[in-house]
């Protein structure tokens, strides 16, 4: 017998709470199922739906799992040991996947929109959690929110906020900058947040950052002079 946390057979494997996150699902689950040889396929003995507030992150989540598992164990399992109830296969055509996450996938694109970049925040606590790049620094988003609509190009910093795609913004409350400790996000100046970052220095000592999808030249979203030396 097994605990997972989705409503299989959606979610199966092993970040189905952190799916749930970044897909933007309105609700979800916990299910106690009989094992088998296969991952997460085997019988379902019972479910139980759990709806996901907007601002649930991963550890809250999976606290308000945790505490309604424990009370559909106490009910399923004597139920079980009974034969009251009846292992239920699980529909295997409508089942979906998660993979495992890596640090790599805390890296913001910010041609997403604004609630796609929150999502990932919130399914991203307390790791990897997410990041972008500062002048060649990492630059973590502790904290965040789906600020208003602005209109601007992906990455471009402005009233506190990144603009993101489809015009939306994402506020930044908390951010730390590699090397130093946390702060607010009023000490920045309002420069170009990057997907991947590169300094080149022409024959006449200037010197250009390039903002680019790899591999490189693939795609280069914007190029300006920062400075010359």
């Amino acid at each position: 017998m097994n605990v997972h946390f989705s409503l299989l057979p959606k979610y199966r494997g092993a970040a189905p709470v952190q799916f749930a996150l970044l897909n933007g699902e309105p609700k979800t689950g916990t299910t106690i199922f009989v094992l088998d040889e296969a991952m997460d396929r085997g019988p379902i003995l019972s479910a139980a739906e759990l709806g996901i507030d907007p601002t649930d992150t991963n550890p809250v989540l999976q606290e308000k799992l945790a505490q309604i598992s424990a009370e559909l164990l106490l009910d399923t399992l004597p139920k079980y040991q009974t034969g009251a109830i009846k292992p239920i296969e699980q529909d295997h055509d409508k089942a979906t996947y998660t993979s495992l996450i890596s640090k790599t996938d805390g890296n913001v694109d910010w041609s997403k929109t604004a609630q796609e970049i929150y999502n990932k925040w919130r399914a991203y606590q307390p790791w990897p959690g997410i990041y972008t790049n500062w002048e060649g620094k990492t630059l973590k988003i502790l904290e965040c929110k789906v600020g208003p609509a602005q209109i601007g190009d992906p990455g471009e910093f402005r009233n506190n906020a990144i603009i993101c795609g489809n015009n939306t913004s994402l506020e930044l409350i908390g951010v730390q900058l590699e090397g130093k400790k946390r702060s607010g996000i009023g000490g920045f100046s309002p420069r170009t947040f990057q997907l991947y970052f590169e300094q080149i220095k022409t024959e006449d000592n200037f010197c250009f950052y390039l903002s680019y999808s790899p591999p490189r030249p693939a795609k280069i979203y914007w190029m300006y002079i920062v400075t010359s030396f």
